[in-house]
């Protein structure tokens, strides 16, 4: 079995292949990866092995950022402090979600669900198989059309074609308009959740706490080994991370 290690604390890592060589001798770790940066490379350039650990919260970013440019995954245990991530981890290709201080049982378990897994996967045909990729692939993934936002005692609706900016600040979920009015969402959402309800053709997460608007931009400042945007409305400029340099020029026609 081909395991991969995300994790930025390396008394961490080294604890969880320790205790992989008790639990699971047969498994092999192929990779040992401490950021996101350096997980989406690995991912990008790598046949997806047979089971990923992952820390979340890297040094970079979280590790759902790597997960979404990757061109395949895998089944992934999450190991984190935090259970605040649950649904998100879940929706990652999640099959367990084991909370830090873990210890052999509880990764005991979670193998054991990874086999139960395998085991019923591998019994289905390849009839089977292809009914299920056809199903799949005729059931497009619910696309929004608007944001409701809260204006005073009311609700508004916000259409996506005047949505500039999405971003994560202190109060939570932040809308910029084209007009560079903030809004702000009539209910509970996480910044994850409205990157996949959009269209990526249209939106790009440029860096861990913004999601730009395609339409809204007005120029490019490239600098050295990252890039600055400027957009309409906004009298400042927004950086592009560096782990999401090569993808944002991909998604802009840059590269």
């Amino acid at each position: 079995m081909r395991v991969v290690v995300i994790e930025d604390e390396l008394p961490s890592a080294n604890h969880l292949i320790d205790m992989l060589a008790t639990v699971a001798p047969a498994a092999h770790v192929v990779a040992q990866l401490a950021s996101v940066a350096a997980a989406e490379a690995w991912l990008s350039d790598h046949a997806a092995p047979d089971l990923i650990f992952a820390d979340i919260e890297l040094q970079d970013g979280r590790v759902f950022d790597a997960f979404r440019t990757a061109r395949s995954v895998g089944p992934v245990i999450f190991t984190t402090a935090y259970d605040r991530f649950l649904l998100d981890a879940f929706r990652a290709q999640g099959i367990a979600y084991l909370l830090k201080p873990f210890g052999p049982a509880e990764l005991a378990g979670a193998l054991h669900k990874y086999d139960e897994l395998r085991r019923g996967f591998a019994r289905l045909d390849g009839a089977q198989l292809d009914g299920l990729v056809r199903q799949l692939a005729a059931e497009p993934a619910a696309q929004r059309r608007h944001f409701t936002v809260k204006a005073k005692q009311r609700i508004r609706i916000l259409p996506l074609e005047r949505v500039a900016l999405v971003m994560l600040g202190t109060a939570g979920i932040e809308i910029i308009d084209t007009q560079g009015a903030s809004h702000y969402p009539s209910s509970e959402t996480s910044l994850l959740e409205i990157e996949r309800s959009v269209p990526s053709t249209k939106f790009f997460r440029i860096n861990r706490t913004e999601l730009l608007a395609l339409d809204a931009i007005d120029h490019l400042e490239p600098e050295h080994d990252r890039i600055t945007v400027a957009v309409r409305g906004l009298d400042r400029r927004l950086a592009v991370s560096v782990h999401r340099t090569a993808a944002f020029r991909r998604w802009i026609g840059l590269a």
